[in-house]
């Protein structure tokens, strides 16, 4: 399932590593086995969670954090250059 702006949730016919791999240079990062976030919504990043500009914390895989902390920082700073 796929959740748009307003929450609406709709199907899709392509698995989470495919929309991974297709959305990765557009600023998507996959965080734990089950989601996959737009780094552009990502107010606070911790160790364990990280937090979205609406409020809804979700967990980062311990063995994913050392790299979605380098996309998120890698993320960061090409925003300030733009």
């Amino acid at each position: 399932r796929a959740y748009g702006e307003e929450g609406d949730c709709f199907g899709i016919a392509e698995t989470l590593s495919g929309c991974e791999e297709r959305l990765k240079a557009s600023g998507f990062a996959r965080i734990h086995k089950s989601f996959l976030v737009n780094l552009y919504h990502v107010s606070k990043l911790g160790k364990e969670k990280l937090v979205l500009d609406c409020g809804t914390q979700l967990y980062i895989s311990r063995h994913r954090y050392g790299e979605i902390k380098f996309q998120f920082e890698s993320y960061i700073r090409h925003m300030d250059f733009l």
